[in-house]
């Protein structure tokens, strides 16, 4: 069974992390994420401090020692999958927030012959140019818009899946158009976009951001449910 020093290790490293960016994630999902590791570690130790009476009653059999052992680790696995789940829900739900933000917005009137017809000028543009120059242009060509407020050609190159689907007619692969979308809408974001990019990073990169966390907690807990007899 996992020691008391060795549970304590498990535990600080969690919390050290969290602690470093928790400060920055907004109100909400700190909150549930502080629910929910308070509800994990709670858990586990409550099974700890169970699973040692059990073992120290003398006046119970074993079957049933190890019967309500088992029923102790399977308490610990359904609160923190229900945990992880709710933490999980809690980031998706601020991640399509900040999403909603950056997204270029869909014209509330989109004239679908103006639609045909700046698709038709924007391919025979593209068409003399080599791969490489017609992404630059495109990227060009979305800054330009957002820059005059052309909301259908921002739209189109911006959020449409058109200038996806053009480049890779061309031979290259969709997410090297993504790479030059993002640098262009970077170029001419606001300061309400540039902090909505900010904290996305912050809640979804691989190392040091709430989804990390995240799948620590869900790590940190097996580890303790594993140690457990």
């Amino acid at each position: 069974m996992m020691g008391i020093k060795e549970y304590e290790t498990v535990r600080t490293a969690l919390l050290v992390e969290w602690n470093k960016i928790a400060d920055q994630v907004p109100t909400t999902l700190r909150n549930a994420v502080d629910a929910g590791i308070a509800a994990v570690i709670g858990a586990i130790e409550k099974a700890q401090n169970e699973v040692i009476s059990l073992l120290g009653n003398g006046d119970i059999s074993d079957e049933y020692r190890w019967r309500k052992m088992g029923e102790v680790k399977q308490m610990v696995v359904e609160t923190y999958t229900a945990e992880v789940e709710k933490m999980n829900e809690a980031l998706q739900k601020e991640v399509e927030r900040l999403q909603e933000i950056l997204t270029v917005p869909k014209p509330k009137e989109l004239d679908q012959g103006e639609l045909l017809n700046l698709k038709t000028d924007l391919k025979m543009l593209l068409d003399t140019m080599d791969k490489s120059a017609a992404r630059m242009r495109l990227g060009q060509e979305l800054e330009k818009a957002l820059e005059t407020g052309d909301e259908v050609k921002a739209w189109l190159l911006g959020a449409s899946d058109w200038p996806s689907l053009y480049m890779e007619s061309r031979g290259f692969p969709p997410s090297e158009w993504e790479k030059t979308k993002e640098a262009a809408l970077i170029n001419r974001q606001d300061q309400k976009q540039a902090e909505a990019r900010r904290l996305l990073k912050l809640l979804t990169d691989k190392q040091k951001s709430v989804a990390a966390t995240i799948k620590s907690v869900r790590f940190y807990a097996a580890v303790c449910v594993d140690k457990l007899p």
